[in-house]
């Protein structure tokens, strides 16, 4: 099944395509599988572009410690731009207080995920 799917890279191109950026002005690192070898894979296509003065790290907000960690031990050096924020107005009914909800069981694999991503991704130096 993963095998059928578009990569995030091509998928992200498309989208620029879409909204009007020239074709010439996208490029993609499309060879990573996870966010170190993106990385590292940037970093060596950044060396072949000097004359780019600023560099924007987009990312997902939850993941954007990891992947700023990730980036800086490459090397690069950039801005940041989280997106994609998860958020949900507070509630604060007893009821909901005391009985979680299926969109907070949701939340926590997203959590864990990353997390226990960070952590090991510090433990192995990526970050």
């Amino acid at each position: 099944m993963e095998d059928d799917m578009v990569p995030e890279a091509e998928q992200l191109k498309n989208i620029l395509l879409l909204a009007g950026v020239p074709e010439a002005d996208v490029i993609t690192e499309p060879h990573a599988v996870n966010t170190r070898e993106n990385a590292l894979y940037t970093a060596d296509v950044l060396q072949k572009h000097p004359e780019w003065q600023k560099v924007l790290l987009v990312t997902s907000a939850f993941h954007m410690r990891r992947a700023a960690g990730c980036f800086g031990q490459a090397g690069i050096i950039f801005d940041t731009y989280p997106a994609d924020f998860n958020a949900l107005e507070p509630e604060f009914e007893i009821g909901k207080i005391l009985i979680p909800s299926a969109i907070a069981f949701e939340g926590w694999e997203l959590l864990i995920h990353e997390i226990a991503g960070y952590v090991v991704y510090k433990l192995l130096g990526y970050c």
